[in-house]
């Protein structure tokens, strides 16, 4: 072997650590340079690789190899750790005593880093990539129970044409690697982890009827959670709101503060309410159209025919925890809808109207309130948004006295998908007041538990 060096004769230790502690190689050479100069030994072997020294007295050093010194081991003082710049070889042997790396969260799984395993201090979980996604390496069954996500709720659960939209998923084993698959009818936009029971799910909808199912999965599993189900249409049937509102209303009551026990005294069947009690009523809430000015309440029956919401126009009636409702399919030949009749404040107390748009939706609310003791009345009509035009009015009588308030120039609602109509009142205790605030909630729970829930 050559040696090529500079300035003095003296003996260098040389001793190449190899990485896992694998192996120690000791190498006694006879060289003319002085190891505190800080001078670069080069040691050549005959006619084939070289070996580039440096010394490490300031943080990282490298041990060059190859013909062109372009291979290398480098110790990285910074890290703490040893770097190879090309593959290793273990010849067959044992990693002793090893562990993988450790990180709190996924690293990029792309084509680069295919193969690459790392074990997750988070959820205790170890992976490894396969050039698109991490795949847990955690292949028993009692690791595939406790990875596996369940999934409880989503809401909304109906969803109406080219809507982008959030739901809110409900369930059990959401964790960082958490991903959400959809079978068609939507597209996905994007998924957050909230935590381990709730996760946010971005989706546009398409402009077909059908019904998505949604899975999760912990990324990389095999082992899938359930699946939930929501629906893509125009709109809800009768039977179904019918059957939302029956299932639902109890809980609207908890945003409506001092509710008041409303009463059909006249009959479940009739056309009006005679008084509600406590003189909420003075032979009040007719409710009509522009082809039938007293209308008669159905008691749950969806009623057909008639025309009176138009041309294959039906529609019910229900009271339900001191909630009235009417739900109303239209077509052709609907313009307008009305309540009228007499209320019980007579002349006192005060009258505002209240106007917002939510989830496709615009809302019309009078308030009729602050007459002593007598019962406050509060209307709310509802219908798509597409369906209102410039020649849209909201007319209403601001005498306390009268039930009377409609809306006119609505012929637009039997042209689009979403063509109902839905008319709701409650009253409160002692002429009481709800706020814009209470009645936005109110309104916002309706919509997304009623109008947008199919179960």
């Amino acid at each position: 072997m050559k040696y090529l060096s500079h300035n003095s004769s003296s003996r260098l230790l040389i001793q190449l650590l190899c990485i896992f502690s694998l192996c120690a190689i000791s190498l006694f050479l006879n060289t003319h340079t002085n190891a505190n100069t800080g001078d670069i030994v080069i040691l050549e072997q005959e006619n084939t690789d070289n070996i580039e020294l440096a010394p490490d007295t300031l943080g990282n050093s490298k041990l060059y190899f190859g013909e062109n010194l372009n291979n290398f081991i480098e110790w990285r003082a910074d890290k703490d750790a040893f770097l190879f710049s090309n593959n290793i070889n273990f010849g067959g042997n044992q990693v002793l005593n090893f562990r993988m790396e450790n990180l709190a969260s996924a690293p990029d799984c792309n084509a680069n880093n295919s193969g690459r395993m790392y074990h997750n201090t988070t959820d205790l979980y170890s992976y490894i990539c396969n050039a698109s996604e991490w795949k847990i390496l955690d292949n028993d069954e009692k690791s595939a129970a406790t990875a596996l996500p369940y999934l409880y709720n989503v809401q909304p659960n109906f969803l109406q044409y080219n809507k982008t939209i959030n739901l809110e998923i409900t369930g059990t084993g959401l964790v960082s690697i958490t991903t959400f698959e959809l079978s068609g009818g939507a597209t996905m936009n994007s998924f957050t982890i909230i935590n381990s029971e709730k996760a946010i799910i971005n989706i546009t909808t398409g402009n077909t009827d059908s019904k998505v199912q949604i899975t999760g999965k912990n990324q990389g599993l095999q082992w899938t959670g359930n699946s939930l189900n929501f629906t893509i249409g125009a709109s809800l049937s009768l039977d179904d709101t019918l059957k939302n509102f029956e299932k639902s209303t109890d809980e609207i009551t908890d945003w409506i503060p001092s509710l008041y026990p409303l009463s059909l005294d006249a009959g479940a069947t009739a056309n009006y309410i005679y008084d509600g009690g406590d003189n909420t009523y003075n032979k009040g809430n007719y409710i009509g159209t522009d082809s039938k000015l007293r209308i008669n309440y159905t008691n749950k029956q969806i009623i057909a025919g008639e025309e009176i919401f138009g041309t294959n126009g039906k529609y019910f009636t229900m009271m339900k925890n001191n909630i009235f409702i009417l739900n109303a399919t239209v077509g052709d030949g609907f313009h307008n809808f009305f309540t009228s009749g007499n209320l019980g404040a007579d002349g006192n107390g005060s009258v505002d109207t209240f106007e917002l748009e939510y989830n496709g939706y615009t809302i019309y609310i009078k308030r009729v309130y602050g007459a002593g003791s007598t019962p406050s009345v509060n209307h709310i009509f509802i219908l798509d948004s597409k369906a209102i035009t410039e020649n849209t009015e909201h007319i209403y009588s601001s005498n306390t006295d009268s039930d009377y308030q409609e809306l006119t120039n609505i012929e637009n609602l039997a042209t689009i998908d979403n063509n109902k109509f839905y008319y709701l009142a409650f009253a409160l205790k002692n002429g009481g007041y709800i706020n814009n605030d209470d009645m936005r909630n109110v309104i916002e729970f309706f919509i997304d538990k009623i109008l947008y829930s199919t179960s």
